[in-house]
């Protein structure tokens, strides 16, 4: 099993402040609200605008699995489909809800085969190799953004659930 790199200690951030792998921040507002105010989750945050998650993401405590911007541009040149596209199609609350546990995990809790059950129902299986974490292969860029209620870690690909 893979331990955490020691936090370094950096300065408080602001909401804009985007933080860099292996830095420690202090909470700043809500998963929500975080997603909103960072430029790397542009589209998450217009998502789930959209799916109507940003209040849900705003109460309770949850582990959002955030894919950047370019995560989803990959995708969006895999589908061939266009930004709005995406925002208006039907799976997208699910496809979100599946980056989404109920809870805080933070990067050291995770441990290599680890599988948890997302918010969408559906589970997900952690791999930690090489000193990084995965979620269904798309690795944690980012691990430990705190937010108010919860953690948000940033991953590289935006990850699909399982046909029903």
């Amino acid at each position: 099993m893979a331990t955490a790199n020691p936090p370094r200690s950096t300065p408080t951030p602001t909401a804009t402040t985007t933080p860099t792998a292996g830095t420690t921040t202090t909470a700043a507002g809500t998963i929500a609200a975080i997603a909103a105010s960072n430029p790397n989750f542009t589209i998450l945050a217009r998502a789930l605008q959209a799916t109507g998650l940003d209040a849900t993401l705003s109460a309770g405590e949850y582990t959002v699995f955030a894919p950047t911007d370019a995560a989803f541009n990959e995708l969006l040149a895999t589908t061939g489909l266009n930004v709005n596209q995406l925002l208006q199609a039907p799976e997208l609350a699910q496809i979100l809800q599946y980056h989404v546990l109920s809870g805080k995990v933070n990067a050291a809790d995770i441990t290599n085969g680890m599988r948890a059950t997302t918010v969408q129902g559906k589970p997900v299986t952690f791999e930690v190799r090489d000193g990084s974490v995965y979620i269904n292969g798309a690795k944690v860029t980012i691990a430990d953004i705190p937010a108010s209620n919860g953690v948000i870690h940033a991953i590289s690909a935006v990850i699909l659930p399982p046909a029903q």
